[in-house]
């Protein structure tokens, strides 16, 4: 995975697993939903380092307490969806299971953006040329 700048999207690995691209499928949805509702930072895209990227991590490690807590442990690493750059929360608009790789890329992927960048959108291109989601209509 990675950064797309041309279409200013996270671009795919060609060798991601079924429940990989589902992941990604998932993230995108909910970060659309997010802008969509209006809880992305107002101020665009914003830094993680400091007090907030601890918040973060802290609040990561307490839903991966509470889902084993729970009898529901999560079995990759717990995502925030949206990350935490797009929100400047440190508690996402929900939680994702993803796979390292995914967590890695889609919060590595995001640092290609200027802080203080707003999206208008999110997508995932894929391998075979396939935006994810499509825009219709004009």
């Amino acid at each position: 995975m990675g950064i797309e700048p041309t279409t200013r999207g996270f671009a795919a690995r060609a060798d991601l697993l079924d429940v990989e691209v589902a992941q990604l499928t998932r993230y995108v949805d909910t970060a659309n939903a997010a802008r969509l509702e209006g809880t992305l930072s107002p101020t665009g895209r914003v830094s993680t380092e400091g007090a907030l990227r601890a918040r973060a991590s802290a609040a990561a490690a307490a839903e991966r307490a509470r889902a084993i807590t729970a009898g529901t442990p999560y079995k990759w690493q717990v995502g925030h969806g949206p990350d935490t750059t797009w929100t400047g929360s440190a508690v996402g608009r929900e939680w994702h299971d993803q796979t390292q790789r995914v967590n890695a890329s889609l919060g590595g992927s995001s640092r290609a953006y200027p802080i203080g960048y707003r999206p208008t959108i999110f997508q995932v291109k894929f391998v075979d040329g396939r935006l994810y989601p499509q825009i219709t209509g004009g």
